[in-house]
């Protein structure tokens, strides 16, 4: 019997999951055997129906906090690799605890093994857990090494919390070289999110069927966890949009124990805040991103704009126009320059129609700036020979000073002259430690009080521009803000 059981587990290790024998540590505590839950049954459907034909594994899960996908994919990291004959598994965990943390439950699955399925082990260490008699082994590393799976080939590759990664570009193409597109061969990168980074773009592209991963999403309404007794539960509005886009999304009916357990998680586990909570707890993947980072602006009022985003009507040259020019209405046009590099920030040019308090027009582009401000000029005539609002910072500097010679309605600010003890006014918007959080903040109030934008791109940016830690704003890592700042500084135009 035991030798019967033995042959099973290596020619078929991922039956070893759901057998019983691999031990782990329960969140109380305790150590008993692995079940697999409702979540992680999902991703092992996935997961053998890609091995039954003979493809590739290639998992980029995304998902709420605490749903054992870590312990999964660890699981199967120990089943193939003590069980298959010269296969090597490499872990990649954003830092050194959690690397260690992701060793430990390999060492317990080898502890609590039964003997009569148990692998020698040749070498065990802080970085490498070495089989007798197989020549494989699991590596452990982390996203602080750049060089992480460079030299080697692997079979398997476990990337933990890799939205976190510090040199993500590094780290994940060193692994995709270094696991061969084959039959058999996986790579697991699973994450929280956190904000719409790098990883972001990834899931983009994922969803696009651009890379060969099959993105998943698993919010938390999957885990049976997330449950407590309702008494006499009355569902508020709120929660009946929530179960409605659980149906919607998920094709799953929301009980009324789940949204008692969301009410309690919100009070006592994200300190009443309903936002924390959505990072924390997603329900759906734009929904992990967004609540993830720390958005300047409000979340909920650039997701409701989202949904009537539209395309140009039409283009003027290298502008992008949504709305025809209303010969009645005064209209702003906001500039922030770029040095015309490629691999620099654009320049962006919007213009504010005052009268609709709307975005009606748009470039973004790599023009110089002695170039631009002859289409600026143009535009400006255009659009009822609308006051202009430069940044003037750096090149912004020398598109207004070549503006200025045959255009005149330009934004001037009030400058304090020290030397003349008086006001005066100066060309430009310049935005400093000082004047940027103001710019920010009226920005935001805008958007309150209902300035409507429809274009896709400038919502993008506003929904990755984020507070850093020091309190400071700028794009999230990897991202663009020269839309904001454009539309900042109609802002200022249209309120001074």
């Amino acid at each position: 019997m035991h030798l019967c059981e033995r042959e099973l587990y290596n020619r078929e290790p991922l039956e070893l999951i759901s057998s019983g024998f691999l031990q782990i540590r329960s969140k109380s505590g305790e150590i008993k055997s692995l079940v697999p839950n409702y979540a992680q049954k999902i991703v092992l459907a996935k997961i053998k129906k890609c091995l039954d034909e003979k493809r590739p594994v290639r998992i980029r899960l995304l998902k709420a906090r605490q749903l054992g996908f870590s312990t999964l994919f660890q699981a199967i990291i120990y089943a193939f690799t003590s069980r298959r004959e010269g296969f090597r598994s490499l872990v990649i965990a954003d830092d050194e605890e959690g690397s260690k943390e992701l060793f430990e439950m390999n060492k317990l699955f080898q502890e609590r093994m039964p003997i009569h399925l148990q692998t020698q082990i040749k070498k065990s260490n802080e970085i490498a857990l070495e089989f007798e008699g197989l020549k494989s082994r699991i590596d452990i590393d982390t996203s602080r090494n750049k060089n992480a799976g460079r030299g080697s080939t692997f079979q398997i590759v476990h990337k933990s919390e890799s939205s976190r990664f510090h040199f993500p570009k590094e780290v994940n193409l060193g692994v995709a070289n270094a696991v061969p597109d084959l039959p058999g061969t996986m790579i697991f990168d699973e994450t929280t999110a956190n904000g719409i980074n790098f990883y972001y773009d990834d899931v983009q592209k994922s969803i696009r069927a651009e890379d060969g991963y099959e993105f998943i999403f698993i919010p938390w309404i999957l885990n049976p966890e997330y449950s407590m007794p309702a008494y006499n539960f009355v569902k508020t509005a709120e929660e009946n949009i929530i179960s409605e886009e659980a149906k919607k999304y998920h094709d799953f009916d929301l009980t009324d124990e789940q949204l008692s357990w969301r009410r309690f998680a919100i009070e006592h586990k994200c300190g009443g805040d309903v936002h924390l909570f959505k990072q924390e707890y997603p329900l759906t993947y734009e929904e992990a991103f967004i609540y993830s980072g720390r958005p300047r602006f409000d979340v909920e009022i650039l997701r409701s704009l989202k949904v009537h985003v539209e395309k140009p009507t039409h283009h003027d040259g290298l502008l992008d126009l949504y709305r025809p020019v209303n010969p009645f209405s005064e209209y702003i046009i906001g500039v922030d320059t770029s040095e015309g590099k490629v691999e620099g920030d654009k320049s962006s040019v919007i213009v504010l129609n005052c009268a609709d308090f709307s975005i009606d027009a748009e470039y973004n582009g790599l023009l110089e700036p002695d170039i631009l401000a002859g289409y600026v000029e143009e535009w400006a005539t255009k659009f009822n020979k609308a006051q202009v609002v430069i940044e003037i910072n750096n090149h912004g500097l020398a598109l207004a000073n070549e503006l200025k010679k045959s255009y005149h309605n330009l934004y001037h600010r009030k400058s304090f002259d020290k030397d003349a003890n008086d006001w005066k006014l100066a060309l430009g918007f310049r935005t400093d430690m000082r004047t940027k959080p103001i710019m920010i903040a009226n920005l935001a109030k805008a958007l309150r009080d209902g300035l409507k934008i429809i274009q896709a791109n400038i919502l993008e940016e506003m929904l990755t521009f984020v507070i850093n830690d020091d309190g400071t704003t700028t794009a999230s890592e990897g991202k663009h803000d020269d839309r904001v700042i454009a539309v900042g500084l109609t802002i200022q135009g249209y309120l001074e």
